[in-house]
């Protein structure tokens, strides 16, 4: 049964049996819980093996724990599952987890044998400031530090350290899976290339880049963050400056890849649109820049009244007041912008020899904002 080629991907963890725990020639209980990223309604989980499905689990359960960690996401509530499977006795390939949704699509959850595991959720242990955890890459440094808004902003929400944890590893390894699957498709080698992450903060992307580039570059507001990401991740640094991207046109350097998250989804329309033309201005002829954006799903989901607001006033840009940083940003130039495909488009306009190579929506690269990435003409 051939795998229906999908750009969502699944959410989830095999709660038990682990690797170790399988009886082979007996039945098993397997549960867990499973959500697809854009939003589908799962239909079934199939387990295989050797390509042919020896059971189906019950999906639909309620799951309270999950609920608590995805919040804005309907379908959490009663995102469990629960199969009791026999496991044939000479199981030399991995069980397959299949996930059927409601598209007809076919999605890879977890393979399973009790050599071999290899989970899509994985669970965190914490230590003081340094994190345990098997991920995707597993000799990433795991340290976070503890004035990381991302990880405050998640451990405020979810009340836990191993949820924040989880979150914090399994939100950005999403990203990550999903450039590195850009690059392979358009034929980029990061290793011999250069990145610098714009607005890195305290390294959460960081972290990979240093395993996947030949070189790092960090920069962002404080100079704390930079210590951070130059001690625990071997990246070159610079500051950058909250006065306006002029501080960017005395930097002489260039690189092949300029990754910006999470700082065009706050600025206002006058900042967006200088840092975008001076950030571009960084990329090597034949880079690549890419930045995120909120786009209007994200905020009709978190903010229904306010997004029908601005669809009435019928604009491009909308920008909200206000921040999380305690006063350390101006409100006034630092909020929350929402903007449109025709926003983006008529900023670029103007700038000689930039092209978009792909825009995602919410949940295609990132699980919440969207991404543009643009070539420089070479």
């Amino acid at each position: 049964m051939p795998i229906k080629d999908s750009k969502a991907q699944v959410l989830g963890n095999l709660d038990r049996p682990n690797a170790k725990e399988i009886q082979i020639g007996e039945s098993n209980n397997f549960s867990g819980w499973v959500l697809v990223s854009d939003g589908a309604a799962i239909k079934r989980i199939e387990v295989l093996c050797e390509g042919e499905v020896i059971g189906v689990c019950d999906y639909g359960l309620q799951r309270d724990d999950v609920l608590s960690a995805y919040s804005h996401r309907e379908d959490a509530k009663y995102s469990g599952f629960l199969g009791n499977i026999y496991v044939p006795e000479n199981l030399l390939a991995p069980l397959q987890f299949i996930v059927v949704d409601s598209l007809g699509r076919r999605h890879q959850f977890v393979s399973l044998n009790n050599h071999l595991t290899s989970q899509v959720f994985r669970h965190q242990l914490f230590t003081g400031s340094a994190i345990i955890t098997r991920t995707i890459y597993p000799d990433i440094n795991t340290k976070v530090h503890p004035k990381c808004e991302m990880y405050k902003y998640a451990k405020s929400r979810l009340r836990s350290d191993l949820k924040a944890a989880e979150y914090y590893f399994h939100s950005a390894e999403f990203l990550i899976k999903n450039m590195q699957k850009f690059f392979d498709e358009t034929g980029v080698a990061p290793k011999e290339k250069s990145i610098l992450d714009f607005a890195s903060g305290y390294g959460r992307f960081a972290r990979y880049f240093a395993k996947m580039f030949n070189k790092v570059t960090a920069s962002d507001l404080e100079q704390e963050m930079l210590d951070f990401n130059k001690r625990e991740f071997g990246a070159e640094v610079f500051l950058s400056s909250p006065e306006g991207a002029a501080i960017l046109r005395k930097h002489e350097d260039k690189y092949d890849v300029v990754f910006c998250f999470s700082l065009f989804s706050h600025l206002n329309e006058q900042l967006w649109m200088e840092w975008f033309k001076n950030l571009f201005e960084l990329v090597t002829n034949g880079g690549y820049l890419i930045i995120s954006t909120h786009g209007q799903r994200l905020f009709k989901r978190m903010f229904p009244e306010r997004a029908i607001e601005w669809e009435e006033k019928k604009t491009d840009f909308y920008f909200v007041k206000g921040n999380e940083t305690g006063g350390r940003l101006d409100k006034n130039i630092y909020g929350m912008a929402v903007v449109t495909d025709d926003f983006v488009r008529r900023t670029i306009s103007d700038i000689k020899g930039i092209r978009i190579v792909r825009k995602y929506e919410m949940g295609d690269f990132d699980q919440y904002q969207d991404i543009y990435i643009f070539q420089k003409a070479s």
